[in-house]
């Protein structure tokens, strides 16, 4: 029997190890990223080494996980998820390895209005979470409506068992809903220093906007914009951190920020690191 084709958007410690993991069990994927290795990445992502700094994870992972498994179906996207190209997922499931929050909502929006499962899933720290929208059914606005952050995984670090902890509890849940099986609409906490595992019950919410069919996010690009003949990016969002995080950071305001870089795919690259969304 044919597979169903599943779409997983991030590649960095969560993305990378669930798409290991789906590819073991022989089940298509899809994997896109936009980001390039670098050496932050080394340490927590266990598919990439020296030999791939500088080139695209997608690519690089799709090559890796083709050799391991020959006969698989894996197709890759180095490229930027926004609303312009959300015609790249394939595929009724949806899983998130993504680091902020914009482009969550932008996937809970693409999901809930083609009625796909897309399943979230988090890792800051020593903490992961992990909740599966499902058609119909509370979705991730419902939980963090309104909500930003700036916490990332390159100002809070990850836990590597954490990082597998939850990437093996995607892959269980993708494997569920293929065999068409109850998935119960709960929000999972997972904390492996203090060996915490909690459920949290999930309902709807009466202000989420999705469940209103207002996708507000697939017609809203993000807030980005260049210097005409510079490689300057503005950035426009709620900024409370006070510090540089990384050199390209040139300017920082409570409403906005400057970044130099390349190209706009790496400007955004940069600030989903250090600044969230």
């Amino acid at each position: 029997m044919n597979q169903p084709m599943i779409t997983i958007i991030g590649l960095g410690a969560l993305g990378s190890r669930t798409a290991y993991l789906l590819a073991q069990h022989n089940l298509p994927i899809t994997i896109i990223d936009r980001d390039i290795i670098d050496r932050t990445n080394l340490e927590h992502q266990p598919f990439y080494t020296k030999k791939d700094l500088g080139k695209s994870k997608a690519l690089v992972l799709q090559k890796k996980l083709q050799e391991l498994h020959p006969q698989g179906i894996i197709i890759a996207h180095d490229e930027n998820l926004d609303s312009s190209t959300l015609h790249l997922i394939q595929g009724n499931i949806i899983i998130d390895g993504t680091d902020n929050m914009y482009t969550r909502f932008l996937i809970n929006d693409y999901a809930k209005k083609n009625h796909k499962t897309w399943i979230y899933g988090s890792v800051l720290g020593n903490e992961g979470y992990c909740y599966v929208t499902q058609p119909g059914k509370p979705c991730y606005e419902c939980i963090y409506h309104n909500k930003t952050t700036h916490d990332t995984c390159a100002t809070r670090g990850v836990n590597n068992d954490v990082a597998t902890a939850i990437s093996i509890l995607q892959t269980t849940l993708a494997q569920r809903i293929i065999k068409k099986l109850v998935v119960p609409e709960e929000l999972t906490y997972i904390n492996t220093v203090n060996n915490t595992i909690k459920h949290y019950p999930v309902k709807k919410n009466p202000s989420c906007n999705a469940c209103s069919k207002k996708y507000v996010y697939l017609n809203q690009p993000f807030p980005i914009t260049t210097f005409c003949g510079t490689n300057t990016y503005q950035l426009r969002g709620n900024y409370t951190l006070k510090k540089q995080l990384h050199p390209a950071i040139i300017h920082l305001t409570p409403t906005r920020v400057l970044i130099k870089a390349r190209t706009e795919k790496e400007a955004l690259s940069i600030h989903a690191k250090y600044l969230g969304h």
